[in-house]
């Protein structure tokens, strides 16, 4: 027998009044009707919308069973449905506060489509209420302190790692110097004399070298980090003066130049003077900088960036450096089509809802860039966007035969947007781009496996027309 979603609904449905009759049976003198609250012959409704609705007289009703069926009637203009009764239902069984509820039904899209106001869910602060708030701040804290644990930990196993690594080495050449010196002893003077020296200036390099990846590690930038209030910190990064956000602990990859330093050295060395750049999701325009010192008086620089803060901190930058005549930048984020998005988390498809979520302009690069202006050098780093991009810049590509294009390629970005990694790749191919992988180290440029792409976790692309020439 085939179980279909009316058959689930029917069943849960009788469930519900199997529970209403027994575990709310005590409640009877209070007014619940036999057979639950969904057994009951509902009164018509009236469908409000575009209005103000006050919600706080639902919380002053004793039974749990009608307060949710007036909450929907009210909210969402319609009856309980079984799946979002017994959903609901056992929130509250899990002391979840009334006030809790009616937020999350607010919340949702279909309270939203009526366009009505809520008001009244948050009427006084009670007990529960209380209590429930200080449960999720200390669970909230909890969590941040975890993450700080883990990535001082991390820390802490690199250095360890390092140090037995240059014990390891040391070893090695103590016992070759020993084999050499046990050389000498036979006669082996002049060889033996010559290999010793080598070995010398071998260790000596190897010590140099080890004392330098500790400085950096520990010592961490060498220029003094200037704190601008209590949100922004400036120092220099590089031949660079930047300012960067206080809070952002990520960021501190930027000050030890550990963030995407294979591609930050082809970047460097494939841009030239001359040149037009463009810089997708610039964030504190790290590549923004390297290209506007290099293109020169007759090269552009265009940068886009959407998130208020971080691009008031980019044009800062820029300004800093002294660049702001080879660099345009612009507010927005980049996509296939003109309009607005909303911005959760620094990108346009988060996977979990923001209070904080602002809305922002977006614009395609075939709009944005004249027909027939020359683009040589494209950089994308848009959190899961990227296909969105390519899709609207193809009169760009197809006026810039040569264009050279550095992508972020991250699975797990990819599919919050909605989009199936690999069917990104073979789109990439049908735009007719070959693909290469950036080392993450050397910045050197590699053949590409489709499986690995699609498997792993974060790769920096290099793509470029089969029948283009290099940038």
């Amino acid at each position: 027998m085939r179980f279909t979603s009316e058959r689930f609904k029917q069943r849960l449905t009788e469930r519900l009044w199997h529970e209403d009759s027994t575990v709310h049976a005590r409640d009877a003198g209070a007014g619940v009707p036999p057979g639950g609250w969904l057994a009951q012959p509902q009164a018509p409704i009236s469908r409000a919308r575009n209005q103000t609705v006050d919600l706080s007289g639902l919380v002053k009703i004793p039974d749990e069973g009608r307060f949710l069926r007036e909450a929907y009637r009210l909210v969402l203009g319609r009856d309980c449905d079984p799946t979002g009764f017994a959903h609901f239902e056992g929130l509250l069984r899990r002391k979840v506060p009334r006030p809790v509820v009616l937020h999350r039904l607010a919340s949702s899209q279909e309270a939203k489509d009526t366009g009505n106001r809520y008001v009244g869910i948050w009427p006084l602060v009670s007990p529960a209420m209380l209590r429930y708030r200080i449960v999720e701040s200390v669970r909230a804290a909890k969590r941040v302190m975890e993450a700080r644990l883990r990535r001082l930990a991390w820390t802490l196993l690199n250095l360890q790692a390092l140090d037995r690594k240059s014990q390891a080495i040391l070893e090695r050449l103590d016992a070759v110097e020993d084999a050499v010196m046990s050389e000498l002893g036979r006669g082996l003077d002049r060889n033996s004399q010559a290999i010793l020296e080598r070995l010398d200036a071998v260790e000596d390099a190897v010590r140099s070298d080890m004392a330098r990846h500790r400085t950096d590690l520990r010592s961490g930038p060498r220029w003094p980090v200037l704190h601008i209030g209590e949100r922004l910190i400036v120092t220099k990064v590089g031949m660079f003066i930047m300012a960067l956000p206080a809070g952002d602990v990520r960021l501190a990859s930027v000050l030890y130049g550990t963030q995407e330093r294979g591609l930050t050295t082809l970047f460097k060395n494939v841009v030239r003077s001359g040149m037009t750049v463009i810089d997708v999701g610039a964030n504190v325009g790290t590549y923004t900088l390297i290209a506007a010192s290099q293109v020169g008086p007759g090269g552009t620089v265009w940068t886009f960036e959407p998130a208020p803060r971080t691009f008031e901190i980019c044009k800062l930058n820029v300004d800093l450096n002294g660049l702001q005549e080879h660099a345009r930048l612009i507010r927005a984020a980049v996509s296939d089509r003109a309009g607005s998005a909303k911005l959760r988390h620094n990108t346009l498809f988060s996977a979990h809802d923001d209070p904080n979520a602002i809305e922002v302009e977006t614009v395609t690069l075939d709009e944005s860039i004249a027909p027939g202006g020359r683009v040589d050098v494209v950089k994308i780093d848009a959190e899961g966007a990227e296909p969105l991009i390519l899709r609207g810049m193809r009169r760009v590509i197809e006026d810039n035969p040569s264009i050279r294009i550095f992508m972020e390629f991250a699975p797990q970005h990819l599919e919050r947007a909605g989009v199936e990694p690999e069917e990104f790749v073979e789109e990439i191919e049908r735009m007719g781009f070959e693909i290469a992988r950036v080392d993450d180290v050397s910045g050197e440029v590699r053949a590409a496996v489709r499986a690995e792409l699609v498997a792993g976790y974060s790769v920096s692309l290099s793509l470029q027309k089969r029948s283009g020439r290099p940038a």
